[in-house]
């Protein structure tokens, strides 16, 4: 029963961080932005790679974890990583939220971080399991 959580926490709480992430920051491009409008969501769309980057780097992760601690590891990392992104892109749906554009550079720098601390770890534990397991 806790490896079926642990397998099943990390995608949903980053799928569901990712869709926030995404909403806020197309909210943001199409109202609360200087330059907002229609016609700016194509041009700011490449500068969503750098906002979705820290989840897909957390489910590779995720995938990589190969014992119960490092799973955990991920869930705690994944779970700090969607509170902040909770936290700091909720003023982007308001209005004159221009100057939160920074926030959209910040957060995923500081989401990388916990991704490369879960990384770490991951691949310790991976090293570990190995040469408990070989001979």
């Amino acid at each position: 029963m806790v490896r079926t959580v642990t397998r099943l926490a990390t995608p949903v709480i980053v799928c569901v961080a990712a869709v926030f992430s995404a909403a806020a920051f197309a909210y943001w491009t199409l109202v609360a932005a200087p330059f907002a409008s229609p016609v700016q969501l194509v041009v700011a769309f490449p500068y969503l790679v750098p906002v979705l980057f820290p989840y897909v780097a957390m489910l590779g992760v995720h995938k990589r974890s190969v014992d119960t601690f490092s799973q955990w590891t991920t869930v705690i990392m994944s779970i700090l990583a969607a509170f902040g992104a909770l936290s700091l892109y909720w003023p982007a749906f308001f209005p004159n939220g221009g100057e939160y554009g920074v926030e959209f550079v910040i957060v995923p720098i500081a989401q990388l971080l916990l991704v490369l601390t879960a990384w770490g770890i991951a691949t310790w534990r991976r090293r570990v399991t190995a040469r408990s397991v070989s001979p």
